[in-house]
């Protein structure tokens, strides 16, 4: 196996000094950010060839269960909470004990305040939470700003933009079928995280989010 492996090396380093002024034609993806910077470059080598048809299918189960994943995160869960509040309040600018209000009230997060630790909220799905720890993701990861507009009560200023990009992580298809000249990053089944969400709370049986990226 060692002396084929050799072979194959050099038979590749061969053909690249062959080839070395060659342009590689770009193709198009139904993929986007990170996704597209992983795959294209290896899609782009084997485009028409019998090789893409095996590559495809088996990167596109990759990124679906990777979304899939990504969607059952502690992340996931405080972007549509977010998001949630930005509607209902109509700004960007949220309070954080409305912020940790909704977070221990959501039908979703299953779990029980601690006696004498108000600010402490033991879950199913992520464990113990604190409004403390919450903040500090929201702060780190959401690029959220302390805000002095509540008064003696803490708050939090998101930036729009920065909502847009996460909104384009955790809303994703679940179910992607990757595909040459693919323009929507869609392939007829468009379930996004919101959706999916809602139709997890419809059924008894569906699990709850699951853990932490």
């Amino acid at each position: 196996m060692l002396d084929e492996l050799t072979d194959t090396r050099n038979l590749l380093i061969f053909y690249r000094l062959l080839h070395y002024h060659d342009k590689i034609p770009d193709i198009k993806l139904n993929l986007f950010n990170r996704e597209k910077q992983l795959f294209k470059p290896v899609l782009r080598i084997f485009q028409k060839t019998e090789t893409l048809r095996v590559l495809l299918p088996v990167i596109s189960k990759y990124v679906s269960e990777k979304r899939q994943k990504n969607s059952n995160t502690l992340h996931a869960f405080l972007y549509r909470i977010i998001k949630d509040l930005i509607i209902q309040e109509n700004g960007y600018d949220l309070s954080s004990s409305l912020i940790w209000k909704n977070i221990t009230l959501s039908e979703i997060l299953e779990g029980e305040f601690i006696p004498n630790k108000p600010l402490s909220y033991d879950t199913v799905e992520f464990g113990l939470i604190s409004q403390k720890m919450i903040t500090q993701i929201l702060q780190d990861v959401f690029g959220a700003r302390k805000s002095t507009r509540h008064g003696k009560s803490r708050g939090l200023i998101f930036d729009p933009n920065k909502i847009e990009r996460l909104g384009k992580i955790y809303e994703l298809s679940l179910d992607i079928k990757v595909k040459e000249n693919g323009t929507d990053g869609t392939d007829g089944t468009d379930i996004g995280l919101t959706q999916y969400q809602k139709d997890n709370l419809q059924s008894e049986d569906s699990p709850h989010i699951g853990n932490i990226l």
